[in-house]
């Protein structure tokens, strides 16, 4: 199994068309918007007026442009608005059943 991760990698038809599995990890524009405000003050000195100024004139135009089309190709949508904690479980749970373990064993099926 590989797993691959990437912001546009779905965009990719050649290479989208070799997963077996797409999954979609969201949130809600406003808690994207939230989290990067928080993360670029800490991690990058950026005040609000320039995490805005990006986030109106490159990265919500982007997102909507090259994330969000390709919602509906992926096989596992998982909401992460709060916590990954419920998504990492979902993902976990797919992922054991794909491979043929049931809720609870330790060994395949």
């Amino acid at each position: 199994m590989i797993v691959t991760e990437g912001l546009f990698v779905l965009d990719h038809v050649p290479t989208r068309d070799h997963f077996d599995l797409k999954v979609y990890v969201e949130a809600s524009e406003d808690t994207q918007l939230q989290r990067r405000l928080v993360r670029d003050a800490a991690e990058r000195g950026y005040g609000p007026d320039d995490v805005h100024y990006q986030w109106t004139n490159h990265v919500l135009p982007a997102y909507r442009q090259y994330l969000l089309p390709h919602r509906h190709l992926c096989d596992l949508h998982v909401v992460n608005e709060y916590t990954y904690d419920k998504a990492v479980a979902v993902l976990r749970d797919h992922l054991m059943r794909a491979v043929g373990f049931h809720h609870g064993q330790l060994q395949p099926a």
